[in-house]
C-alpha cells in the first residue's frame, strides 16, 4: 500500500479536501430539489438499514422528476466516496507515519476508509439498479444494498473515530512537549 503513503502529503490531503467540500456543496444544491420532487424525507443511502418496503415505497414517490434530480445526485455520489476514501485514509496515513518513527504495516488502519468507500458505492449501485428495476420485485438487491450501507456508516464512524483519536494524540503530544 505504498500509493497510500504518496497520498499522504499535505498537498494530496488539500486536493481532496477541496474535492470533498464541492461534492458537500453540490449534495447541498442537489439534495433539497430532489426531496422536493420525490416527496420523501430522505434519500435511500442516508438511511441506515432501510427495508424493502421502504425502498420500493420510496421509489415508487420519486416519479420522473425525482428520478432524473437523483440521477445528478448520484454522479456526484460517485466521485464522493473516492473522494472521502482517500481523504480519511491519507489522513490516518499522515497520522500512523507521524505517530510512529517507522511506519508500522501492522496498522493498516487506513484502509478502512477506503473499504467504507467501496460499501458506499456499492450501496450507490444498488440503488440505482433499484431504480431501474423498479417496478419490478428488487427485495435482495434491497437487502444487499441496505447492509451495504450499514457497513458504510459503521466503517466511516470508525475511520472518523480514528482521525479524532489521532488529532487528539497529537495536541496532548504537543502540550506534553510545551510542558518541558
Amino acid at each position: 500500500m505504498k500509493w497510500i503513503i504518496k497520498l499522504s502529503k499535505a498537498r494530496f490531503i488539500i486536493m481532496f479536501f477541496i474535492i470533498f467540500i464541492a461534492c458537500q456543496a453540490l449534495f447541498m444544491l442537489i439534495q433539497p430539489e430532489f426531496l422536493k420532487q420525490a416527496g420523501v424525507p430522505s434519500s435511500l443511502d442516508l438511511q441506515p438499514g432501510f427495508s424493502y418496503k421502504t425502498a420500493y415505497t420510496q421509489i415508487a414517490q420519486y416519479g420522473e422528476e425525482g428520478i432524473r434530480f437523483y440521477n445528478y445526485f448520484q454522479i456526484v455520489d460517485i466521485i464522493f466516496p473516492l473522494c472521502y476514501g482517500l481523504l480519511f485514509s491519507s489522513i490516518i496515513t499522515l497520522i500512523q507515519r507521524k505517530a510512529f518513527e517507522k511506519y508500522n504495516r501492522l496498522l493498516l488502519l487506513n484502509i478502512l476508509p477506503l473499504a467504507g468507500a467501496l460499501f458506499d458505492l456499492l450501496e450507490n449501485f444498488g440503488i440505482f439498479g433499484m431504480i431501474r428495476i423498479y417496478p419490478a420485485d428488487f427485495e435482495t438487491l434491497a437487502c444487499l444494498t441496505s447492509v451495504s450501507g450499514i457497513i458504510k456508516f459503521a466503517l466511516i464512524a470508525i475511520s472518523l473515530l480514528l482521525i479524532v483519536s489521532g488529532i487528539i494524540y497529537f495536541i496532548i503530544a504537543c502540550a506534553g512537549k510545551n510542558k518541558a
